[in-house]
């Protein structure tokens, strides 16, 4: 067996930030504050600063008035949010600005995901 090609088949653009990240388990226990721009909809529940409290048994989301750990735009968070991209590989690709020190550290652990997403069907 030999790979010929690779084709992407799962995009996802998150449209309520506390809905979704609420909605996911993560694989550690932590906390970060992320901004999140969305340019298409700058009045939309995508927009704004997010703390994101979870772990194994779930997840507290809220929308707050602090400074963000992270910083990035809504197509950046949805490419982490299912754990198939590390947030440190988004930040190297100058996609993601850290603002408090460790938080890629904890954003990566946090937003793992075993096994990776994939899409198994084309829809």
């Amino acid at each position: 067996m030999r790979i010929e090609s690779v084709y992407d088949s799962l995009w996802s653009r998150l449209l309520d930030v506390p809905a979704c990240l609420g909605a996911r388990t993560y694989a550690t226990p932590g906390r970060v504050v992320i901004t999140v721009d969305d340019g298409m909809r700058p009045d939309g529940a995508a927009h704004g600063t997010f703390s994101v409290e979870g772990g194994r048994d779930g997840a507290t989301v809220a929308r707050v008035d602090q400074s963000p750990d992270l910083s990035c735009s809504i197509e950046v968070l949805s490419a982490a949010w299912l754990g198939g991209v590390r947030w440190s590989e988004l930040a190297s690709a100058g996609r993601v600005q850290q603002h408090s020190d460790g938080a890629l550290t904890t954003a990566d652990a946090m937003f793992a995901s075993t096994p990776l997403p994939a899409a198994y069907t084309w829809f």
